[in-house]
């Protein structure tokens, strides 16, 4: 039986520790990738989301132009209280602001807010119906 000694005894422990340290940084390393993965998809579906009830709503304002806001349709927003009897639609307290409509020749542009998030879409209405801007 060979003695070791003392310069080659010792050394499994601390070549075995590196690789339990190496194994838990890569770990966490990946973790972190996942985490970040789930975020911004969580975020990408958020959007979808907003775009979506923005649409929805533009959707609705273009019904009611066709029906009950035709007055409405014809002039811009800071001159319908001055120019149409009709109030605005039971829908406009729906989470979604009108923040601008401006009428053209066989429709016109709208502007909407979602009042929780702040995200903001402009619409076109006309003939074809309704398409997102921007």
């Amino acid at each position: 039986m060979s003695r070791r000694t003392p310069e080659e005894a010792g050394f499994v422990l601390p070549l075995a520790l590196a690789g339990v340290l190496l194994l838990w940084l890569s770990s966490l390393s990946l973790q972190a990738a996942v985490l970040h993965g789930r975020r911004l998809a969580h975020l990408e579906r958020q959007g979808v989301q907003q775009r979506d009830q923005l649409a929805s709503a533009a959707q609705l304002w273009a019904d009611w132009f066709s029906g009950l806001g035709q007055c409405q349709r014809a002039v811009a927003l800071a001159q319908w209280a001055e120019a149409c009897s009709t109030g605005l639609p039971a829908f406009d307290d729906q989470g979604v602001q009108l923040q601008a409509w401006s009428p053209s020749d066989g429709g016109g542009t709208l502007a909407l807010r979602l009042s929780e998030s702040g995200a903001q879409a402009r619409f076109a209405l006309g003939p074809f119906g309704v398409r997102e801007l921007d």
